[in-house]
């Protein structure tokens, strides 16, 4: 938006964005860095009551425009008729101005924040803060417990190799076991209990082999 001021025969145009003066625009507006965060870039470098002081300079420009105007011929193009233009987009922005106001006051209640000790810029500052921070702390938490599973999953595959180590070490010493009785190798008797059930057929039968021959 583009309102052109004339005052004292020199003209100036004054560039406006109105997405930085609602929090309705927010999602309208393009970010110079992608990178960035919208609250940090619309309301990071605006202040509020440098918006109102500029709203109030406006007016006065305006009205004073209008008076020198009132000295000039009457406008014969569409496009000198610019007092008009700007004023119909000045009250635009006086209207957008008052949205964020309230859009403001409504936050800082919703949050219980003193909006006389806190101005918007505080305010925003505040906010997007706390998001870094909160994402910074979800990235850690993920981080965590992808240690933690990773730590999990070796532990749990320390304690499978143990397992399966002791068995094929039991297995190992009852086939020594029995092979030893079979070939009539001296075993204490002490020594059957720790055999299992369904091999004790097959050590009986060792034995009765080894007592023929």
């Amino acid at each position: 938006m583009r309102i052109l001021s004339v005052r004292m025969g020199l003209a100036t145009v004054v560039k406006v964005t109105p997405c930085s003066l609602t929090l309705q625009k927010v999602r309208g507006c393009k970010l110079l860095d992608p990178g960035s965060s919208s609250l940090s870039h619309i309301f990071g470098p605006v202040s509020a009551e440098n918006l109102e002081k500029n709203l109030k300079q406006m007016e006065r420009q305006l009205q004073q425009l209008e008076k020198d105007l009132e000295t000039f011929p009457p406008a014969e193009e569409m496009h000198d008729n610019f007092a008009k233009y700007a004023k119909e987009h000045y009250q635009k922005l006086v209207i957008m101005h008052n949205n964020m106001g309230l859009l403001y006051q409504n936050l800082v209640q919703y949050f219980v924040i003193d909006s006389k000790k806190t101005t918007i810029e505080e305010f925003f500052t505040d906010i997007s803060n706390f998001r870094s921070m909160f994402m910074q702390a979800v990235k850690e938490n993920v981080k965590r417990r992808e240690a933690e599973e990773k730590q999990r999953r070796v532990k749990m595959a320390k304690e499978k190799a143990e397992r399966e180590k002791l068995e094929r070490q039991q297995k190992k010493k009852r086939l020594l076991e029995m092979n030893a009785v079979c070939h009539g190798t001296v075993v204490h008797h002490e020594s059957y209990p720790a055999v299992k059930v369904q091999n004790l057929h097959m050590v009986r039968t060792c034995l009765r082999e080894t007592q023929l021959e």
